[in-house]
């Protein structure tokens, strides 16, 4: 199911079941924003998502 135009809040996206979620919209082609703990928030992201972070 196509999901452009839509946005996501996925809460423990740096890895397991909330990355596999988070990774699984993104191809859909939904926004993404990701909610979680870790020390490395920036290479977190940007390893979650493919992209370089902000």
């Amino acid at each position: 199911m196509p999901m452009n135009g839509t946005s996501v809040l996925v809460t423990g996206g740096a890895s397991g079941i909330g990355q596999a979620t988070a990774q699984a919209f993104a191809r859909r082609g939904a926004q993404v924003a990701l909610i979680y703990l870790t020390s490395d928030p920036a290479a977190t992201r940007a390893r979650v998502s493919g992209r370089r972070s902000r």
